[in-house]
């Protein structure tokens, strides 16, 4: 079915980016064959168990755990706080492995977990152009191109650090918002023309670390190509010298960075 999509249909992305989206997978088992329901279930086996839980999960909440714990006698629950489901995949503190170790070392575990930053607040909306992005590091329209490709850059983490939780195979690849696509190479995460604001289109690679250097065009961009380290940026745009310090990331991205750079350092 999916072959029968005119590439038109699939515009800004191309078909090999289409056809390994997120929305193609879930309705890959359309329509949903009717099971029989499950048979009872009987006793809980009065064994050590270990649970995991995350305070911020919505598909599998923490009651849930809680009350399964209450079935076991012998079980450890652990909470991590500030993290959501899949806690071993997104739980940046190390606290849900070295629970994980403990208990199958036959060690006591530590079931309670400090939070050790605040809540992460979400990023608000994305820009709909870049008039709406503001500048950074040079006035105008070059200090806003340097904004928009940032933003692309920190789009791309947050996918990325999604892709590796999602994908059982644990590979980074996806499209842009608004176009283009990024891969995984040996050691770094490739942009091709991923198109994030309107208009501004972002060509390079982001190494281990959060390292980016980035080719810059599109109609609405300063053209040119910069370099993003630690949250300074050097290059040129519109045939100017852009040097200066760009916002630091966003609380999101901060994770995502984490996570994909524990990709690249397995």
């Amino acid at each position: 079915m999916v072959a029968a999509i005119p590439d038109d249909k699939l515009y800004p992305f191309d078909r090999a980016t289409a056809m390994d989206s997120d929305e193609i997978d879930l309705c890959s088992r359309w329509p949903a064959v009717t099971r029989p329901p499950a048979p009872p279930l009987g006793p809980v086996p009065d064994v050590p168990a270990l649970l995991v839980a995350g305070q911020d999960d919505l598909r599998t909440p923490l009651e849930g755990a809680q009350r399964m714990a209450a079935l076991l006698p012998h079980s450890s629950l652990v909470s991590v706080p500030g993290t959501g489901h899949s806690v071993f995949g997104s739980d940046l503190t190390g606290c849900s492995d070295r629970a994980l170790k403990a208990f199958f070392l036959g060690r006591q575990v530590q079931t309670s977990c400090k939070r050790t930053q605040g809540r992460i607040r979400p990023d608000g909306p994305i820009p709909a152009s870049i008039a709406q992005v503001r500048a950074a590091a040079a006035k105008g329209k070059r200090g806003r191109t340097v904004s928009a490709a940032t933003l692309t850059v920190f789009d791309v983490l947050e996918q990325s650090a999604d892709a590796l939780l999602s994908n059982p195979f644990g590979i980074i690849h996806g499209g842009g918002l608004r176009g283009g696509r990024y891969f995984e190479t040996t050691k770094t995460i490739a942009l091709r023309d991923v198109v994030y604001i309107p208009g501004v289109h972002v060509t390079g690679d982001v190494s281990e670390g959060g390292v980016a250097t980035l080719r810059i065009s599109g109609k609405a961009a300063s053209h040119g190509h910069i370099r993003i380290t630690r949250g300074r940026v050097t290059g040129v745009l519109g045939g100017r010298a852009v040097r200066g310090r760009i916002n630091s990331l966003s609380q999101p991205a901060r994770a995502s960075l984490a996570r994909v750079s524990q990709h690249f350092g397995r």
